[in-house]
């Protein structure tokens, strides 16, 4: 039988390779959307947090994966190495998802100057539209360019995050 703590390899402390290996790793996991999979990479005794829900150890994150991939379907997660220091590692990551009925989870949409970079205009169809527009907006008044969004490190847990996704875009 297989080692749970082998599922975590490799470990800390962590070289550019072996972080890289890491987020893999951990990518390849979440694509199989088999929760007790994922559930291996992380300790037996981790807390997660996600929005408003709270969980404590591997059975508490299989059935949270469990239930987040029975609604969404066709869940794809990418991650890639932010940095790395010593024991810890910081990833950026987006996943896309639908629903039942095919639907996804709202519309972001921006037009970029190819010139300058600069944001001209920006659409939302989303929850909590009010939050990321504003985000928006501070960004085209400082007439800074779409990077800044697109690589910033923002709010977490919002739907600001969503610019990250939409400007990778570009």
């Amino acid at each position: 039988m297989n080692n749970p703590e082998n599922s975590r390899l490799p470990l800390p402390p962590f070289d550019n390779e072996s972080a890289i290996q890491k987020v893999r790793i951990a990518e390849d996991a979440w694509n199989t959307r088999n929760p007790e999979l994922v559930s291996l990479a992380y300790t037996s005794d981790s807390i997660w947090r996600n929005r408003s829900e709270f969980l404590s150890g591997r059975e508490a994150i299989v059935e949270f994966l469990t239930r987040k991939w029975l609604k969404e379907l066709d869940y794809r997660l990418i991650k890639e190495l932010w940095a790395f220091q010593d024991n810890r590692i910081a990833v950026r990551f987006a996943y896309e998802w639908h629903d039942d009925s095919g639907q996804t989870d709202g519309l972001l949409k921006a037009i970029v100057d190819a010139d300058t970079g600069r944001i001209l205009g920006c659409s939302l169809l989303c929850h909590e539209a009010g939050e990321v527009i504003s985000t928006v907006q501070m960004v085209m008044q400082a007439q800074m360019p779409y990077t800044i969004l697109r690589d910033g490190i923002l709010t977490h847990p919002t739907m600001t995050e969503g610019l990250n996704i939409l400007f990778s875009k570009l």
